[in-house]
């Protein structure tokens, strides 16, 4: 199967409207998802050093959990469903289209409930079968679903046309 075959199964690329700013969902490459296992690991690594760096910790035990933390196995499970992990495939996605796009730029998106970036990273990974629930929608500009079966060109869940065209 060529790239283009992919894309064309999961609709990408493809527009959407976040918190009134036209982005474009890109598909990911491999390269993505190891990239968000290192950025969970430096996450994790950050985390404990935070934590601990009043403590009086015994430098050899610090040193021996740091690098447990570095050679521990990061589950693909966990890229895929932990908030860190689809908070950086959706930053990697929309990234491509709009490289000034920072990853705390994300995070401060108010429209970026935990339901509205699953059902991003569900559609930008493909392994959303049925569209979400009715409530919570970001607006799609353009002929984006969730997968092949469920089109919802005006919005992820949406049955209403409320995604403007606008850059």
């Amino acid at each position: 199967m060529n790239p283009a075959d992919l894309s064309t199964i999961l609709d990408l690329p493809c527009d959407v409207v976040i918190d009134g700013k036209a982005f474009t969902l890109h598909q990911l490459h491999l390269s993505d998802f190891g990239a968000a296992e290192a950025h969970i690991r430096a996450s994790r690594l950050n985390q404990f050093i935070e934590l601990t760096k009043q403590s009086l910790m015994d430098p050899a035990v610090r040193s021996s959990t740091m690098a447990r933390i570095m050679c521990e196995r990061i589950d693909f499970g966990e890229v895929l469903m932990s908030p860190t992990g689809r908070t950086y495939l959706l930053y990697r996605s929309l990234r491509r289209g709009d490289p000034t796009l920072r990853l705390e730029d994300i995070g401060e998106m108010e429209e970026v409930t935990f339901r509205i970036l699953s059902d991003l990273v569900d559609l930008i990974t493909g392994i959303k079968e049925q569209p979400p629930g009715e409530g919570e929608s970001v607006p799609l500009a353009g002929p984006c679903s969730l997968s092949p079966k469920a089109r919802t060109p005006t919005g992820v869940g949406s049955s209403e046309s409320s995604a403007p065209n606008s850059t």
